[in-house]
């Protein structure tokens, strides 16, 4: 969902990522693949919204911010990353206005965790920042099955609070054991205040960790 986000640093420095994305690692080599879309203040003061495609590769010292459409107008958007074919290293993401095709190492052939994300590159202060965001019916693609499968239909996720955030789990769509409600999340702070990430481990965050 798109949201208007409180943003105190104008310019890039200061902007927010709202992803879903696919985190590959293999030893010394890393990489991440992300869709969805980027919010920032420029120099009017005026928020600016616009289409996300993130990668990371540990072969290339920063991560590639591929912006393109402005996106301030949409109330919903729909991003999806995509490994091409069964074991390749070449990735498709797809957000708003822009799909974007990229081939990590040869090592990296395997997506090692599926994540949403919503994150911030400014410090979280209590009753001044915020970074609203909302996921709605996350999926990923098994290739046993060949067939989207509701997040919560895996019982092995991880989430991550720190920083003074929440992870708010709001509905789930699948039949999966337990409390798992992982298909439809909520972060804050203020518009979501309630912190259910129990399992909170900030590992396979998006590389590099910015």
């Amino acid at each position: 969902m798109i949201t208007s986000p409180y943003i105190s640093t104008q310019g890039f420095a200061g902007h927010r990522d709202y992803m879903v994305y696919v985190y590959l690692v293999n030893k010394d080599k890393k990489g991440t693949i992300g869709a969805g879309w980027l919010a920032y203040k420029d120099s009017s003061n005026i928020i600016r919204k616009l289409s996300l495609v993130y990668v990371g590769d540990s072969r290339y010292p920063a991560a590639v911010h591929n912006l393109t459409v402005d996106v301030s107008s949409q109330t919903w958007i729909d991003a999806t990353v995509r490994q091409n074919a069964v074991n390749s290293n070449c990735w498709t993401a797809s957000t708003y206005g822009q799909t974007y095709n990229w081939c990590f190492d040869p090592k990296l052939t395997n997506g090692t965790a599926a994540g949403s994300n919503a994150r911030s590159k400014e410090l979280y202060s209590v009753g001044v920042s915020d970074m609203p965001g909302l996921f709605d019916q996350l999926k990923f693609y098994d290739w046993n099955i060949r067939d989207w499968r509701y997040f919560s239909e895996s019982n092995n996720y991880k989430c991550s609070s720190t920083g003074g955030y929440v992870l708010d789990w709001l509905a789930k769509y699948s039949n999966a054991p337990g409390n798992a409600q992982i298909d439809k999340v909520g972060t804050g702070p203020r518009t979501y205040t309630t912190d259910e990430c129990t399992n909170d481990q900030d590992i396979w965050i998006p590389y590099p960790y910015e």
